[in-house]
């Protein structure tokens, strides 16, 4: 199985960031005021899986062999 590599436009921590504040926005949009179940759902899952691909799967911030 080959090794998980981070994408070079997702390398810079802002990026990373920005990425998530704007999966929060949606998320805190749809529940506040759209009220759609299947939106909320789905962002909901792109904000976990980014979190979970960006910050735990340590792939972003490694040093480069």
């Amino acid at each position: 199985m080959p090794t998980p590599q981070a994408h070079p436009w997702l390398e810079p921590l802002w990026v990373r960031l920005l990425i998530i504040v704007l999966l929060i926005a949606a998320l805190t949009a749809e529940v506040l005021w759209l009220q759609d179940h299947l939106w909320l759902f789905l962002w909901g899952g792109a904000l976990v899986y980014a979190i979970w691909d960006f910050f735990l799967r340590g792939v972003y911030g490694r040093p480069k062999a």
